[in-house]
């Protein structure tokens, strides 16, 4: 197909997008206005003259295969085409294009039709996403908020290259806003400078709506200087976006240029996500340290309970001791004259003090389980439970009881009171298949590197319970009186084993059998 030349020209320069024709000597005949806007020239300045100039000097020579008929113009040679093609601009910027080629035979000759776009918005856009995204990314291993608003600052004014950038607090009296990182101000009086905000509609807007606020025109004074700098220069355009917690708006960042400019939409974009990224920091921040408050004061009322109830144990034992005494003084001198039913009122008041001074022996040794000092080594804990099985089978030497133990299972812990951990939970195996024909109990554990898992087993008579956790409660007795003991054993147990970071839970049965287990701890074996 051969086309008239002039309607073929008439056709470009209407066209809506960017079209640049070029003659078989390589000399641009015509270019469109989008076109020339794109490089930045009049129309005038560049008909007649070299496709070449259009070509940044590193490009000029260098073409991309083409299909066959294209290499003999001049044109594709020059600007080559697809992807990845850069243009020079009459400033000397260069500017990404994707170039689209076609050769045109006319009634005037041969031409090379070259359909531009100009990619730089988008290739903007995905720059502005990526370096959110690092922000972002960033934002999450910061430990704290204190540089981090200084750092955004930065990145702000570096990516919307822009003299002035403010990261702003809210004050308590929700009237002003300080400024405490920034760009273009004195770093020096950061902290000092305050944002009034009944002088300042646009911070004023964006603080009470909690939406960002852009003005490319600013035609007067502008209402606040902050810096020498700053009043030397007239601010014309302007940008502000909140930064909101979880609940309200808990500062701004605030964005001023002296050069008349747009911004564009992917610039809002990247605003706001800088602001959204620093308020769900502080909102971070503000968690942890209302958390580490929460567990400071949660410490300090258990330390205080801890001292109130080992007082309380230890202030009992004198009058117990004295109702006990003074009971077993009467019957003692006046236990002939007294009745039957007299002495067996103060045999129970003999017993009843002598059970309650074991109870308050119990918690006293469970108060000191929990005021210990913890003083970590590495323990094996197979050794100390054979020397744990040999001196329970010292204290019923008749019992039969097959007990198996793995060898080389090694923890970091306290030694002592991981002894008392082991002897509760032996102890108990052994009380619990007493009756047994063939009682078997079994010590063992694993390690993952990260901590140890090691448990106690028995064929005894087991338990069952809506709510495990219940056994480590002080005084719960899950067999009430069938066997001995006061029920604070597991107690102690599940204290020390928490004081050393870790937990505890068991398995049980009816009938079968119980198996406890402790994890502790980072693994040493």
């Amino acid at each position: 197909m051969r086309w008239d030349y002039e309607e073929l020209r008439l056709v470009t320069e209407a066209a809506p997008f960017a079209i640049l024709l070029v003659d078989a000597s390589g000399r641009i005949a015509s270019i469109n206005p989008p076109c020339a806007q794109i490089f930045g020239y009049d129309r005038a300045e560049v008909i007649g003259e070299p496709v070449e100039m259009l070509v940044p000097p590193a490009s000029r020579g260098a073409h991309r295969p083409l299909r066959e008929g294209y290499l003999a113009a001049p044109t594709a040679r020059a600007m080559g085409g697809g992807r990845d093609v850069f243009g020079l601009r009459k400033d000397a910027r260069e500017v990404p294009l994707e170039v689209g080629l076609r050769p045109l035979a006319t009634s005037s000759g041969d031409f090379v039709l070259a359909a531009l776009l100009d990619v730089s918005p988008r290739r903007r856009a995905e720059e502005l996403r990526r370096l959110g995204a690092e922000f972002g990314q960033h934002a999450l291993a910061v430990p704290h908020i204190g540089g981090l608003k200084q750092e955004a600052a930065d990145l702000i004014a570096r990516v919307l290259n822009v003299p002035f950038v403010a990261i702003c607090s809210l004050a308590p009296d929700e009237k002003s806003l300080v400024i405490e990182a920034g760009f273009g101000w004195p770093r020096a009086r950061l902290g000092n400078l305050a944002v009034d905000l009944t002088d300042n509609s646009q911070a004023a807007y964006s603080v009470r709506t909690g939406q960002p606020k852009f003005v490319e025109h600013i035609d007067v004074d502008y209402p606040f200087h902050y810096s020498d700098a700053m009043r030397d220069h007239q601010v014309v355009c302007s940008a502000t976006a909140p930064i909101r917690g979880r609940d309200s708006t808990v500062g701004l960042i605030m964005v001023d240029d002296v050069e008349q400019r747009a911004f564009s939409a992917d610039d809002a974009v990247f605003l706001t996500g800088v602001a959204t990224i620093i308020g769900m920091v502080i909102d971070r921040d503000r968690s942890e340290d209302r958390i580490a408050q929460l567990t400071a004061e949660l410490q300090q009322r258990y330390d205080e309970l801890e001292s109130f109830s080992y007082s309380v144990a230890h202030d009992l034992r004198a009058p117990l001791r004295s109702v006990a005494g003074f009971a077993a003084a009467l019957r003692e001198d006046y236990g002939e004259s007294l009745d039957e039913t007299a002495n067996r009122y103060l045999g129970l008041i003999i017993g009843a003090a002598g059970q309650m001074g074991s109870l308050i022996d119990a918690l006293l040794s469970l108060a000191r389980v929990s005021r210990q000092e913890i003083s970590p080594s590495s323990v094996d804990l197979s050794a100390m439970a054979r020397a744990v099985v040999e001196e329970l089978r010292s204290v019923e030497p008749e019992r039969g009881a097959t007990i198996g133990i793995q060898p080389n299972l090694l923890v970091e812990g306290d030694t002592h009171l991981l002894r008392i951990v082991l002897y509760n939970l032996l102890g108990n195996a052994l009380k619990f298949t007493r009756g047994r024909d063939e009682a078997r109990i079994g010590f063992g554990g694993s390690s993952n590197g990260e901590e140890t898992v090691f448990w106690v087993e028995d064929n005894g008579v087991g338990f069952s319970t809506s709510y495990p956790q219940e056994l480590f409660t002080p005084f719960r007795r899950l067999h009430g009186s069938a066997f001995e003991g006061l029920g604070i054993g597991l107690a102690t147990v599940a204290r020390i084993v928490r004081r050393h970071g870790g937990r505890v839970w068991a398995e049980s049965e009816p009938g079968t059998g119980a198996k406890f287990y402790c994890a502790i701890g980072r693994s040493k074996s």
